[in-house]
């Protein structure tokens, strides 16, 4: 198996148990001097693990449009999110690793539009996008653990 899954799904696993602690208000709580909330970095990371694998891949995301909106780079917590809302979030941070997984095993990833992200690194290869994923992802790790330390 590909090892940049492997790490990917361990890293979601992890982020799954830690948010599992935590109500939907304290999910929802922007603690003084942060600009976003754990929601927000959860529906983050789903659009742009997305963004990164599929959509450079010239394939349809698979997950809801809407949250593309939502999550994608530049943008900000906008209203609270209901119970109901971020359980399909934290349904997604798991099933997108079996669909991706999935995805893979099956060959569906056969071509990729080269990127420089925002932080200057340079993806010419789906490798490259996973590889660059887990690095955001673990940004974003850093960030909501230091989140719930204030919830």
């Amino acid at each position: 198996m590909n090892a940049n899954l492997l790490v990917w799904k361990t890293g979601r696993e992890s982020i799954a148990r830690l948010l599992s602690r935590y109500s939907c208000e304290q999910l929802n709580r922007i603690p003084p001097g942060f600009s976003n909330h754990a929601v927000w970095n959860l529906g983050h990371l789903i659009v742009v693990q997305q963004s990164l694998v599929y959509g450079l891949s010239g394939l349809e995301p698979r997950v809801p449009g809407r949250l593309h909106e939502l999550y994608k780079p530049g943008t900000h917590p906008g209203e609270p999110l209901d119970l109901e809302g971020i359980e399909e979030l934290k349904t997604l941070l798991l099933t997108t690793v079996e669909t991706t997984f999935a995805d893979f095993e099956q060959g569906v990833f056969r071509s990729f539009k080269s990127l420089t992200t925002g932080r200057g690194f340079h993806l010419e290869t789906l490798e490259d996008a996973l590889a660059f994923n887990n690095f955001h992802e673990g940004l974003h790790t850093g960030t909501l653990v230091a989140l719930t330390r204030f919830l």
